[in-house]
């Protein structure tokens, strides 16, 4: 962790808190609009490690609201934000899963996170989702529109 990069947080952390939050592992259930904004804020308060996953590639028409895959039309999101993400914090550590989240790779994908959060468009989706975080003991944050 480059503590100088995050000193401007003294004020809302201290050191431990703040190595915490580098030591944290957050897994991103979609990576679109809405993960967009999560990932952008996460990566500036000092989360250290990611897990990314979504399954689409980036379209003309996400521009508008995904502004981390800006220049990587055609490319999956999940490595145009784990691009971004390093870009921005070389330091940080990225998994991903190009797959859509369904009963069947829940759990293992929940479970390599220290919290997760939902940044799905989808209401089946979500139900999978808040299932496994229950079954994994795993702290779920539901982010919607």
């Amino acid at each position: 962790m480059d503590s100088e990069r995050y000193s401007r947080q003294s004020a809302l952390f201290n050191e431990e808190e703040q190595s915490r939050l580098w030591n944290s592992t957050v897994v991103i259930v979609g990576c679109g609009g809405l993960g967009s904004q999560v990932i952008a804020n996460l990566v500036s308060v000092g989360i250290g490690s990611f897990v990314l996953v979504d399954h689409d590639v980036v379209e003309e028409s996400n521009l508008n609201r995904q502004f981390i895959h800006f220049g990587r039309l055609g490319h999956h999101k999940v490595d145009s934000a784990e691009e971004w993400i390093l870009n921005a914090q070389p330091k940080a550590s990225v998994a991903k899963h190009r797959c859509m989240l369904d009963a069947e790779n829940a759990d293992g994908i929940v479970s390599e996170g220290d919290i997760v959060i939902d940044c799905l468009d989808s209401v089946s989706s979500r139900y999978v989702l808040a299932q496994s975080c229950r079954r994994m003991g795993r702290t779920l944050i539901h982010w919607g529109v």
